[in-house]
C-alpha cells in the first residue's frame, strides 16, 4: 500500500469520485494508488489536484526514499513522458535563443559574440541526455525497449537495437582532435566537458587552466560539433518514440 492509497482508504471518496474531483484519468490515478507510478514523481498538476481533492498536503502522500538510500526506480512510461516533455522545453528555449547554422575556426575570438552564448546554452540543455540523469538517452532507450509488446514484430526490436547502437554514451561520433601551438591536443568532447564543467555549470580550476590554453574559436567549434551530434541523438530517439506511440505499440497515459 502507498501513502496515497492509505489516504484514499481513510477518506470518504471512492476511486471514481476522486478521479472526477481531481480531473486525473482513472488509469493514471490507479498507477499512483498501486505504486506502479510514483506519486512523488507525478506531474505537479496531478499532485496538486489529487491533494486538493483529498483535502491534504502533497507532502502527506509522498513516499519515503528506499531504505538503502537510493531513489525509487522511475516508471518506464513516466521516464518517456518526462523525456518528451524535456525535449519540448529544450526546443522551445532554443527557438527563443537561436542557434548558429555554421561555425568555423576563424572569426571573432570574443566571448561577447552572440553565437558563443547560444552554443553554451544548448550545450547545457543537452547535457542531461548524456549524463546520469533520469532522461539520459541510454535509460530512455531501455525504458522504450521494455514498453514494446512481446508480440511486436522482429523489425521493431531490431530498430531499437540499431537505435541503441547508434547512440554513443557521450553523443559524439566525430573524432575531431584539436591541436594547439604549444603541442597539446584535445578531443572535441574533452573541450566540451572543460567548458561545461570548468566554467559554466560548475567551477573547476583544473579545467579552467586547461581551457586557458585554447582560443575561444576552438572552444566554439568544439561546442558546435558536440551540440550537432548530441542534438541528433536526442531528436532521433524522440522520433522513434513518437512513431511507436502513433503506431499503437504503447501509450503513455
Amino acid at each position: 500500500m502507498t501513502k496515497l492509497s492509505d489516504a484514499v482508504n481513510a477518506s470518504n471518496l471512492d476511486f471514481h469520485e476522486l478521479a472526477r474531483r481531481s480531473n486525473v484519468s482513472e488509469k493514471r490515478l490507479n498507477g499512483y494508488l498501486s505504486g506502479r507510478h510514483s506519486f512523488s514523481r507525478a506531474p505537479l498538476e496531478d499532485a496538486v489536484a489529487i491533494a486538493n481533492a483529498l483535502g491534504g498536503r502533497i507532502e502527506d502522500y509522498m513516499e519515503d526514499a528506499a531504505e538503502d538510500g537510493e531513489a525509487e526506480k522511475l516508471d518506464d512510461r513516466l521516464r518517456l513522458q518526462l523525456f518528451l516533455d524535456s525535449v519540448d522545453e529544450y526546443e522551445l528555449i532554443m527557438k527563443n535563443v537561436g542557434r548558429p547554422q555554421a561555425v568555423t575556426i576563424g572569426g571573432s575570438g570574443e566571448k561577447t559574440e552572440k553565437r558563443y552564448s547560444q552554443l553554451i546554452v544548448e550545450g547545457m540543455l543537452l547535457r542531461k541526455y548524456y549524463s546520469s540523469d533520469e532522461v539520459q538517452l541510454a535509460k530512455v532507450i531501455d525504458s522504450f525497449r521494455r514498453l514494446i509488446p512481446d508480440d511486436a514484430s522482429p523489425d521493431v526490436l531490431h530498430t531499437v537495437d540499431l537505435l541503441e547502437k547508434d547512440t554513443p554514451s557521450q553523443g559524439n561520433k566525430s573524432q575531431i582532435v584539436f591541436s594547439n601551438a604549444d603541442g597539446s591536443y584535445s578531443s572535441g568532447v574533452d573541450l566540451l566537458f572543460d567548458v561545461l564543467y570548468g566554467i559554466t555549470l560548475h567551477g573547476d580550476p583544473d579545467r579552467i587552466q586547461r581551457l586557458a590554453r585554447w582560443p575561444i574559436t576552438a572552444q566554439r567549434l568544439a561546442l558546435y560539433e558536440s551540440n550537432v551530434e548530441r542534438r541528433k541523438g536526442v531528436v532521433t530517439v524522440r522520433q522513434y518514440i513518437d512513431l511507436a506511440i502513433k503506431d499503437g505499440l504503447f501509450a503513455l497515459d
